[in-house]
């Protein structure tokens, strides 16, 4: 049960983590860029891109399951984005009840997006 749970907190606070990261340095490159796209498709790929290439990059530092039968194998590929995805949402309405502006990676689609990315390559890599 230890291990699920650690790699419960592997699977969410990395790629939540990693959102709020990308958040900071979207939001300080916005001030200068104006926006390319408002497409959310393309938006929300690019997202799921660069969650993708997280996961293969932390397969380099830990390429093998946390646990070894998880109770529900591929559970992380629906509870990180679900999660994740909320957390980003409020990490967004919080930055924006504060003045501060909300990028896409914080809403509810652009945090889920990265985590998808990141879980599937996870999944797919150590399966």
């Amino acid at each position: 049960m230890v291990e699920f749970l650690l790699e419960l907190v592997i699977e969410l606070l990395l790629p939540a983590a990693l959102d709020v990261l990308m958040d900071a340095g979207w939001s300080k490159s916005r001030r200068r860029v104006p926006e390319v796209t408002d497409n959310w498709f393309f938006v929300v790929t690019g997202l799921f891109v660069a969650g993708a290439l997280l996961g293969g990059l932390s397969l380099l530092f830990w390429p093998k399951q946390v646990v070894l039968q998880p109770p529900i194998p591929g559970l992380s590929l629906v509870l990180a984005p679900t999660v994740v995805g909320a957390a980003m949402h409020l990490w967004g309405r919080y930055r924006t009840s504060h003045g501060h502006v909300a990028t896409t990676v914080a809403t509810f689609a652009g945090g889920a997006a990265v985590a998808l990315g990141t879980a599937v390559v996870r999944f797919l890599g150590t399966h």
